[in-house]
């Protein structure tokens, strides 16, 4: 699985301009199958999307507070569907 991490660190406010802009990109990135990881949200930014209606979704979108557990996830998630991943679920 391919997965894009968004370091938000440096946004501190989201407006409806940047919501809809920033929901255009996860939605066209899920469609080609990529998981994304949204690192290190401030408190306005994860209160618009809340207020938005977003969630984590499940091979999706995660959304993290701390930037260095949505990195940790995002490795993890790469890894589990990496090439050794995929070899070790074709062997008898």
């Amino acid at each position: 699985m391919q997965v894009v991490v968004l370091d938000v660190r440096a946004v501190p406010a989201l407006d409806a301009t940047g919501l809809l802009s920033l929901e255009s990109f996860v939605r066209r990135l899920n469609a080609a199958g990529v998981k994304v990881v949204v690192a290190g949200i401030q408190p306005q930014p994860l209160r618009a999307l809340a207020r938005a209606g977003w969630r984590n979704r499940k091979g999706r979108l995660r959304i993290f507070r701390s930037f260095d557990a949505a990195i940790a996830r995002a490795r993890a998630a790469a890894a589990a569907t990496g090439p050794e991943a995929r070899a070790a679920e074709a062997r008898p």
